[in-house]
């Protein structure tokens, strides 16, 4: 997030960084395994939801005519956990629906997870909240595209190492 932050503002966008929600639960010591899959999903979407609506409040205040929001996962994502059935439950409950949720963004970049490419490079030493194994990751991500397939703006970058350089691109295009 970094590189993409200093490159865009550069071009003198004004970028917000949005952190996973879910890492700061886990770190904080709320965890799924505490409280349940689903219900540990509904407080990361309700979170989510609740930021979103924050970051774009800051956005209206903001005398600048050019800012980028990067949200490091999206209410969407809590899919690769829990079905659709359980989703739009959560979402109903929140006075939403999938379809709003996901037509609130501009556009949908997939990273591929390390996992897939490389295994070795998926630990918890980069990030303290993770617990399972590359293989369920893999799965996990398999679930998040069919979530997001339907957006007219999902560009998926599986090259791993051009991701940074994908994504800006990809960036630019939304923009």
């Amino acid at each position: 997030m970094k590189y993409i932050k200093e490159y865009f503002s550069k071009l003198r966008y004004d970028v917000y960084i949005v952190n996973e929600i879910a890492t700061i639960l886990i770190l904080g010591g709320i965890t799924a395994q505490k409280i349940g899959g689903k219900n540990f999903q509904e407080l990361v979407i309700k979170m989510q939801i609740e930021i979103q609506k924050t970051y774009e409040k800051a956005i209206q205040l903001s005398e600048s005519i050019k800012n980028l929001i990067i949200f490091d996962r999206c209410p969407i994502d809590a899919m690769m956990f829990i079905d659709r059935a359980d989703f739009d439950e959560i979402a109903k409950k929140l006075n939403t629906t999938y379809e709003e949720i996901i037509s609130s963004y501009d556009g949908i970049m997939h990273m591929e997870a390390v996992a897939n490419k490389y295994p070795e490079l998926y630990t918890s030493d980069n990030n303290k909240a993770r617990k399972d194994e590359g293989k369920h990751t893999i799965e996990a991500d398999n679930r998040l595209l069919e979530a997001y397939k339907n957006h007219p703006k999902l560009y998926s970058c599986k090259d791993y190492d051009e991701k940074v350089k994908k994504l800006i691109e990809k960036i630019e295009k939304v923009l």
